[in-house]
C-alpha cells in the first residue's frame, strides 16, 4: 500500500475527497488534502493548482486530462503530490512557473502522451520514488531551466524519448539512484546545464543512442553510474568540458564512454569493458585526464582521435584488440604508467602522424608497441615482457642486445642481435630504417615477427628464427633488403610482402655442409609451406618459392641449423652509410679462417666517386702488403693488393687505409658481423683533422 509520509494532520483544514471530476484550487485558501479522487476528463486538468501551497495531494487516479497535465502546480509550492496514479494524460505531473519546494513522491505516471513528471521554471523540489514509464511521446522526467531539484530512487523506462531529460540552464540538480531502461532515445540527458550531480543511477538499454548524454554542458559530476547495453554510447559528452566521469560502469554498448569536441574532462575509476567499438574515446580538443580506468575486450580500449595535450596514466588496459590507438594527428599526449596486457593487435599504436608523445614506463605483457607513419615521440623506460622496450628514433650506430622489442624509426646502422622477441605486437619494427642488420633473433607468437615498412631499405636480416607468428616476415615499400638464412616456420603467413622488392637468398656463393656432404650454393631461407622437392639433396630446393612478384631462388629444404657454414674466402663488411668523408682509418682486422687477398673493393656513397686512395696491412709492426689507387679506371672502387697475402685464422692485422672522395662509413667502434672477421677502428682522421673512435671503412676484401 502506497503512503503518504509526508503527511501533516496539523495543517489539513480542508479536505477534498472521493469526487469524480476535476478538482481546481485558484488562489484558495492553503493546506487542502486531496485525495482517493477520479478525474477522467478530455480537456481539463485533473487536478490545478495555481498560485495554492502546503497542499497534500495523495492517492488520486487521474487520467485522460489532456488540456495540460494530470496534475497541474502553476506557481505552487511546499505542496505534497504523492501515490497518485496519473496515466494518459498529456503531461502527467506538471510543476511550472516557479513551483518551488514540492514534493513529488511515490507516485505512478505512465502513458501519458507528453511527459510522466515535467518541471519548468521550478526550483528545489524533491521528485522521489515516482514511477514514470512508458510514456508515448516525449520523456519520463524532465526539467526545463529548473534548478536545485533532487531527482533521486524514481523508474523511468520505456519512455519514447528520455529517461530523465535536463535542458535550458536546469543547473545544480541532484539525479541519485533512478533507474532509467529501454527509453528511445538517452537514458539520462542533460543540455546546456552544469553543475548537475548524475550519481549511482542505472541507465541501461536505450534504445537509439546513449546511457548517459552530455551536451553543451560544464562542471557536471557522473559518478557510480551503471551505463550498460545501450544501442550507441554508455557516456556520452558532446561539446562538454569541465565534467567529472569517475568510477562508472560502461558495458555491452557501441563505446563505452565517448567524448567529442570536449577537453578538460577528468575520466577517473571508470570500467569501460565489452563495448562493440571503444572502451574510452577522446575525438579532437583535448586536455581531459584519463587515469585508473579499466578498458577491456572492446574493439580499441583508448581511442584518441585528433585529440592533444591528454594525460592517459594508470589504466589497465588488457584482452582489446588494440590497447591504445593513438590515430590521426593525436599530438602531444602523456601515455604514462598504464598496465596493457594481451591485446590481440597491438598494446599502444602510434598511427597517421600521432606526433610529438610521451610513451613513458608503461608495462606490456604479451604485446607492445606499434608505429605508423608517426614521429618524434618519447618512448622511455617502458617494459615488455619483464625486458626494455628498445625504441630509437633519429638514432644510429647502436647495437642492441637486450630488448623485449625493438622499434626503430629513421634510423640507419643499427644492429639487432641475438634477442628473444616474443609474445608482442611486433618483435622487431623497422620504419623508414636503412643500414641496418637484424641477426640471430627469435620471434615468434607475435602479430609480426619482423616488420619493414616505407622505405626501410638495404637492411640486412640473416639467420633468424619467425615462428608462430601472424606474419613471419612483413614488408611495406621497402627496397634491396638482404634476407637469408632465416627459418619462418608455421607462422600464419610467413611472408606479406607489398609494393616490395628485395633479395631472398645470399649474394655470394656459400661453403657449407649437409648431411655431412660439402656443398657451394647460393642459400635462401627455409619455409615451413615450402613444397618443392631436391633431386640432389645439396639441401636446396629444386624450384623457387614466391614471394609477391620476386622469389627465394634457393629455399632451404630444412631448418638453417641443419647446415654447417664454412668459413668464407672472402672479408667483407657490407655496405656502410652515407654521408661520410675522405679521410685516414687505422684499426685491426681479425679473419675468422684463413683469407687470400689480392684486391680490396670500397663501397662508395651513392652518386660519388667514392673510393680508397692506399692502403697498407701489417703484422706484428711487419708490413705485409700495400696497394695504391691508380684512377678513375674501369674498376676505380677496387685496389690491387701486391704482394697476395694470406690472412690468417685469428691473427690480427693492423691496417691503414686512406680514403678518398665519399666512401661509404661503418659507424661503430668494432664491428663483430662482418663476413670472414672482426674489424675494428682505432682512430679516424678526416680530411679537417678531426679525430673518431668509431668510423670504419666499408670494404670487401678478397
Amino acid at each position: 500500500m502506497c503512503t503518504n509520509l509526508f503527511y501533516n494532520e496539523s495543517y489539513v483544514i480542508n479536505i477534498v475527497k472521493n469526487k469524480h471530476a476535476s478538482i481546481s484550487l485558484l488562489n484558495e485558501s492553503s493546506y487542502n488534502e486531496i485525495q482517493n479522487n477520479i478525474a477522467n476528463s478530455n480537456n481539463l486538468d485533473g487536478i490545478r493548482l495555481y498560485s495554492h501551497s502546503d497542499n497534500n495531494i495523495l492517492a488520486n487516479n487521474i487520467a485522460n486530462s489532456n488540456k495540460e497535465a494530470g496534475i497541474l502546480c502553476w506557481t505552487s509550492s511546499a505542496n505534497i503530490v504523492t501515490c497518485n496514479n496519473v496515466k494518459s494524460n498529456d503531461k502527467g505531473i506538471w510543476l511550472c512557473n516557479y513551483s518551488t519546494e514540492n514534493i513529488i513522491a511515490n507516485n505512478t505516471a505512465k502513458n501519458n502522451t507528453n511527459t510522466g513528471i515535467y518541471l519548468k521554471d521550478s526550483n528545489d523540489n524533491r521528485i522521489n520514488g515516482n514511477d514514470a514509464s512508458n510514456n508515448v511521446n516525449y520523456n519520463g522526467i524532465s526539467l526545463n531551466a529548473s534548478n536545485n531539484n533532487e531527482i533521486r530512487n524514481n523508474i523511468a523506462n520505456y519512455n519514447h524519448g528520455e529517461g530523465i531529460l535536463l535542458s535550458t540552464s536546469s543547473d545544480n540538480n541532484t539525479i541519485v539512484n533512478n533507474t532509467v531502461k529501454y527509453n528511445g532515445y538517452h537514458g539520462i540527458c542533460i543540455m546546456d546545464s552544469d553543475n548537475n550531480r548524475v550519481i549511482s543511477n542505472i541507465a541501461s538499454n536505450s534504445v537509439k543512442y546513449n546511457g548517459i548524454y552530455l551536451n553543451y554542458t560544464n562542471n557536471n559530476e557522473i559518478r557510480n553510474n551503471i551505463a550498460n547495453s545501450n544501442n550507441d554510447d554508455g557516456i556520452d559528452l558532446l561539446s562538454s568540458s569541465y565534467n567529472i566521469i569517475a568510477n562508472n560502469t560502461a558495458s555491452n554498448n557501441n563505446y563505452g564512454i565517448d567524448l567529442r569536441y570536449s577537453s578538460n574532462n577528468n575520466i577517473t575509476g571508470n570500467n569501460a569493458s565489452n563495448n562493440n567499438d571503444y572502451g574510452i574515446s577522446l575525438w579532437d580538443f583535448g586536455n581531459n585526464t584519463i587515469t585508473n580506468n579499466t578498458a577491456s575486450n572492446n574493439d580499441d580500449g583508448i581511442y584518441l582521435s585528433s585529440s592533444i595535450n591528454n594525460n592517459i596514466t594508470g589504466n589497465i588496459v588488457n584482452n582489446n584488440n588494440d590497447g591504445i590507438h593513438l590515430f590521426l594527428s593525436s599530438k602531444n599526449n602523456n601515455i604514462v604508467g598504464n598496465t596493457i596486457s594481451s591485446n590481440n593487435d597491438n598494446g599502444i599504436y602510434l598511427s597517421l602522424f600521432g606526433n610529438n608523445n610521451n610513451i613513458t614506463s608503461n608495462i606490456f605483457v604479451n604485446n607492445g608497441l606499434a608505429v605508423l607513419y608517426a614521429y618524434k615521440n618519447v618512448v622511455t623506460d617502458n617494459i615488455v615482457n619483464d625486458k626494455p622496450l628498445v625504441y630509437l628514433e633519429d638514432t644510429s650506430d647502436i647495437v642492441v642486445t637486450d630488448a623485449g622489442q625493438v622499434i626503430l624509426v629513421n634510423c640507419t646502422n643499427i644492429t639487432v642481435k641475438n634477442l628473444d622477441l616474443s609474445n608482442t605486437s611486433v618483435g622487431v619494427g623497422l620504419w623508414e630504417t636503412e643500414d641496418s642488420i637484424i641477426s640471430n633473433n627469435t620471434v615468434s607468437k607475435n602479430n609480426d615477427g619482423i616488420y619493414l615498412t616505407f622505405h626501410s631499405n638495404n637492411n640486412t636480416i640473416t639467420c633468424n628464427n619467425a615462428s608462430s607468428n601472424d606474419d613471419g616476415i612483413s614488408l611495406t615499400s621497402s627496397y634491396n633488403n638482404k634476407i637469408y638464412l632465416n627459418n619462418f616456420i608455421n607462422n600464419i603467413d610467413n611472408v606479406y610482402s607489398y609494393n616490395s622488392n628485395n633479395i631472398w637468398n645470399s649474394t655470394e656463393e656459400i661453403i657449407y655442409t649437409y648431411n655431412s656432404k660439402q656443398y657451394t650454393n647460393y642459400m635462401g631461407n627455409y619455409w615451413s609451406n615450402y613444397t618443392g622437392s631436391d633431386a640432389n639433396n645439396d639441401g636446396i630446393g629444386d624450384t623457387s618459392y614466391s614471394i609477391d612478384s620476386v622469389k627465394d631462388y634457393s629455399p632451404l629444404m630444412q631448418p638453417c641449423e641443419n647446415y654447417i657454414a664454412q668459413a668464407s674466402s672472402v672479408f667483407d663488411t657490407g655496405a656502410g652509410t652515407y654521408p661520410s668523408i675522405q679521410g685516414t682509418h687505422e684499426g685491426k682486422i681479425k679473419p675468422s679462417c684463413d683469407i687470400e687477398v689480392s684486391k680490396m673493393y670500397t663501397y662508395p656513397c651513392a652518386g660519388t666517386g667514392g673510393h680508397t686512395k692506399s692502403i697498407k696491412l701489417y703484422e706484428n709492426d711487419d708490413l705485409k702488403a700495400s696497394g695504391t689507387w691508380t684512377g678513375y679506371q674501369e674498376d676505380w672502387q677496387n685496389i690491387t693488393i701486391t704482394p697476395a697475402v694470406t690472412l690468417k685464422k685469428g691473427q690480427e692485422y693492423l691496417y691503414v687505409i686512406e680514403t678518398g672522395s665519399y666512401p661509404q662509413i661503418i659507424h661503430v667502434s668494432e664491428y663483430k658481423d662482418a663476413l670472414g672477421g672482426t674489424i675494428t677502428c682505432d682512430e679516424f682522421t678526416d680530411v679537417n683533422g678531426r679525430t673518431y673512435d668509431n668510423r670504419i671503412p666499408a670494404i670487401r676484401l678478397s
